[in-house]
């Protein structure tokens, strides 16, 4: 098991709920649209509520095919499941891509009109291989020649 003390040194902000969040977050470790964001100054900012202290065990940033995506690797003291448990805070920080543990793919915030962001809620070692499929299926249609209208016609190899 990972050690619960030795997390990211990112700062974490932990606020009350206030009314207006309690009607637009239903679960722990939801993510809004428009309270997370990358901001002008070249930083992440992230918002979830949480049921109590959670630490950031790690930042991971994929490029795939199917899309631009940040997994949020947290851990909380007890080692449980938080996603169901009644939501009592919200939680929020600001990252850079300085603070990113992993990036696979080209880095380029600037091109993205979308990243999704998945929480990975765990005490025990990130698992490396987690998307290790979707790298090797980006790879393969990465791979595949562009073609003109349909048809059969390549217009660019792979």
């Amino acid at each position: 098991m990972e050690n619960f003390n030795a997390p990211l040194k990112i700062t974490l902000n932990f606020t009350e709920l206030i009314n207006s969040e309690s009607k637009k977050y239903f679960k722990n470790l939801d993510i809004e649209l428009h309270d997370s964001y990358f901001t002008n100054k070249g930083e992440f900012h992230i918002k979830f509520p949480v049921d109590d202290k959670v630490v950031i065990n790690g930042l991971h940033y994929y490029n795939l095919f199917i899309g631009k995506m940040i997994v949020i690797h947290l851990s909380n003291k007890k080692g449980t499941s938080i996603r169901d448990k009644k939501i009592k805070e919200m939680c929020s920080f600001n990252f850079t891509k300085d603070e990113l543990t992993t990036i696979t793919g080209d880095f380029n915030i600037k091109k993205s009109e979308r990243i999704h962001i998945f929480i990975y809620n765990d005490n025990t070692k990130y698992p490396i291989g987690l998307f290790s499929n979707l790298e090797k299926i980006n790879e393969e249609l990465s791979l595949l020649p562009k073609e003109n209208g349909g048809g059969g016609v390549i217009i660019e190899g792979p």
